[in-house]
């Protein structure tokens, strides 16, 4: 029931356990244990200098690559509420637009982030449901869900007013629907597998109508690159 300490093969297994998270670009895991090999086995200087030599290579190729998808991205500042937002380079302030994609809060500080989906149109549509056909297989997101927030990390929720739908008549007559909800761990899943598909469809079902449309290649990117200062930030950054 219970794995035996390793002791014949301390040395290699470590040697090997640190190569594949270095391979698989899990650094705080490599790091970790690198850190305790070289304690250990402090004998082997060539390995040693050799794997942290692969560690700073691997630093800095993600330093770069988050810079790039930075580039991508633009910042909002709250000074009432003193909270920065970090969104993507196609997300219009604007209510003209049909979206769906994720934004960070807090981006200074201990970060959130969050789900919207907009529509702009001639009619209502009183959000119920979106359903998404990702390369064939169906998801939903049940609006009602949006009164509570959840806790990413723990995934445990609770009441909350901000995290609901809203809707509001612009100047031209036109009709703005939006909702804007912190994250939750099946609603991640799903927009990676948005991300990473070849083709998604959504659905915006209401009590008025429905809509459907594909979710466009911009809209992929801009949430693979969220994910991925997500990502570095939680965990690369040091």
């Amino acid at each position: 029931k219970y794995s035996k300490p390793v002791t014949k093969n301390d040395e290699k297994y470590r040697k090997e356990f640190i190569s594949k998270n270095l391979k698989n670009g899990n650094i705080s895991l490599a790091v970790g244990q690198l850190e305790f090999y070289e304690k250990k086995y402090p004998e082997n200087k060539e390995k040693i200098i050799e794997l942290w030599k692969e560690v700073e290579e691997l630093k800095a190729g993600k330093t770069k690559g988050y810079e790039e998808v930075l580039k991508r991205t633009k910042m909002a500042h709250d000074e009432v509420e003193g909270i920065i937002y970090l969104y993507p380079e196609i997300y219009d302030f604007d209510w003209g637009q049909n979206i769906l994609t994720v934004y960070l809060e807090n981006f200074d500080k201990k970060m959130k982030m969050r789900l919207i989906i907009r529509y702009h149109g001639e009619k209502t549509i009183d959000f119920e449901k979106v359903t998404f056909n990702i390369d064939g297989n169906k998801k939903e997101i049940i609006f009602k869900d949006l009164y509570y927030s959840y806790d990413l990390e723990s995934d445990t929720k609770s009441l909350s007013g901000y995290d609901h739908t809203r809707r509001e008549i612009l100047d031209d007559g036109s009709i703005a629907e939006w909702a804007d909800v912190k994250m939750k761990r099946k609603y991640l899943k799903i927009l990676e597998e948005i991300a990473s598909s070849r083709k998604t469809l959504m659905r915006i079902s209401g009590g008025n109508r429905e809509i459907d449309r594909e979710i466009s290649e911009e809209e992929k990117q801009a949430v693979k690159d969220i994910l991925s200062v997500y990502n570095y930030n939680k965990k690369w950054a040091e």
